[in-house]
């Protein structure tokens, strides 16, 4: 039965691994200065952390010239631990 156990889990790991899609990233910029609010920008960062990450990630912010204080939402499973250091 335990082995049965384990290798449930380890299949279940190895498919979440498979399914995983590399991080892509959404700008989102709200201006609602004429109303008497300020400019607020968000940045949906959503996969898996792979090498270029932090590349794509810098490139993103680079072309929509993002404000300081731009909010970023992860959502990751997971990945690369010196991109994701990276990345910070």
């Amino acid at each position: 039965m335990g082995r049965l156990v384990i290798f449930l889990v380890v299949m279940a790991l190895g498919s979440a691994a498979t399914f995983a899609k590399e991080m892509t990233f959404l700008v989102q910029v709200n201006d609602m200065r004429q109303l008497g609010f300020d400019r607020s920008q968000l940045i949906y960062a959503e996969g898996e952390i792979s090498a270029g990450t932090t590349k794509r990630f810098m490139d993103t912010v680079g072309k929509h010239k993002l404000i300081e204080g731009a909010t970023v939402i992860l959502n990751s499973p997971g990945g690369l631990l010196d991109e994701g250091m990276r990345l910070g």
